[in-house]
């Protein structure tokens, strides 16, 4: 190596000892970028490859993720209240929630039916038949009215 190259790799190593010394005190990449002099870019790349990957938890089997799961299910919380739960995204737990559904449907088929709906209150059109409604009728003036309310102009002040 060079004397110029041994002199440009020092820098940068004294730079990224810096960068690192900085990070370790709790400072933000923007605020060490404009402490060293150097791109945000560059404070990235170097912090990246010294810090160890943010897991939330460990990758694990689908039995394993399924189990780990499954009591969740079975009380009935929802898709994004056990990812936050677990610690891990919607789209991995996407991969064990159907079979955990599926165990916990088969032990308790009552926790995941739909409710019942209450009866319906009927129509005012029911009573009247297919005939077409006669002139005036309020069901039809509400109609024509509630049709019209696009064109209505907004009230001025």
């Amino acid at each position: 190596m060079t004397a110029k190259k041994s002199g440009l790799h020092n820098l940068v190593e004294e730079r990224n000892k810096k960068i690192l010394a900085l990070r370790a005190e709790g400072m933000t990449l923007k605020a060490i970028a404009e402490a060293t002099s150097s791109g945000l870019s560059t404070v990235k790349s170097v912090v990246r490859k010294t810090e160890e990957p943010r897991r939330l938890s460990p990758p694990c089997s689908m039995n394993d993720g399924v189990e780990r799961i499954l009591p969740l299910v079975r009380k009935g919380m929802t898709k994004a209240a056990v990812a936050q739960h677990v610690g891990v995204s919607i789209n991995t737990l996407a991969n064990w929630y159907g079979v955990a559904k599926k165990i916990a449907q088969s032990e308790n088929p009552a926790l995941f039916q739909e409710p019942l709906t209450t009866e319906e209150k009927p129509s005012p059109r029911v009573g009247l038949g297919r005939e077409p409604l006669p002139a005036g009728h309020p069901i039809a003036v509400d109609a024509i009215w509630h049709g019209l309310e696009k064109y209505r102009e907004p009230l001025a002040f």
